[in-house]
C-alpha cells in the first residue's frame, strides 16, 4: 500500500495584474489585501 505524501511547499502565482494600480487590468485589490488572501490560501 502506498503512503500519502503531503506537500511541504505550495507555489502560487503572485497575480500582480489584480493590483488596483495595474494600468491594464480592471481588478481592484489593494496592497493591504494581499496578506489576507495569502492567509486564506494557507488554511
Amino acid at each position: 500500500m502506498r503512503r500519502l505524501r503531503l506537500p511541504k511547499l505550495l507555489v502560487v502565482s503572485f497575480g500582480a495584474d489584480t493590483w488596483e494600480g495595474d494600468p491594464i487590468s480592471f481588478f481592484k485589490i489593494a496592497t493591504t489585501d494581499y496578506p489576507i488572501v495569502g492567509e486564506r490560501i494557507a488554511r
